[in-house]
């Protein structure tokens, strides 16, 4: 429960802008634990819901837009087994169902990664393939 209502509260800070000045500054700059900068993408497939949230706050979310190997940020969260993250996503406009580049939905990376749980809680957000 105090999950729901922590991914809830922080999806309504995303929505409504809260943090992050948005404006590409480097001090907006997501970094990783080894001081390297992080995108969307790899911040989703580690499971690092902050760094996720700012990059969704500063504007850098676009759920139907891969990287460069053609990951979607839902995909690369299903990837990386991350329910927070995927909820977070779908509260904001990811779609279960997209195919990424390569075909695969969140559902299918999901169960060939293994990630038993993280599929049905795909299948319970609308997925069907």
């Amino acid at each position: 429960m105090f999950r729901m209502v922590l991914v809830s509260a922080l999806a309504i800070a995303v929505v409504t802008g809260c943090g992050g000045s948005g404006t590409g500054d480097p001090d907006d700059l997501v970094m990783s634990s080894d001081g390297e900068p992080m995108n969307i993408y790899q911040a989703a497939e580690q499971g690092n819901l902050e760094s996720t949230l700012r990059y969704m706050q500063m504007g850098q979310w676009d759920p139907t837009r891969p990287d460069d190997t053609g990951l979607l940020p839902l995909t690369a969260a299903a990837k990386g087994g991350n329910p927070d993250i995927v909820k977070l996503m779908v509260q904001n406009g990811a779609n279960v169902n997209q195919r990424d580049v390569k075909g695969n939905t969140p559902l299918s990376v999901a169960e060939k990664a293994g990630h038993k749980e993280l599929a049905q809680l795909l299948r319970e957000l609308g997925a069907t393939e």
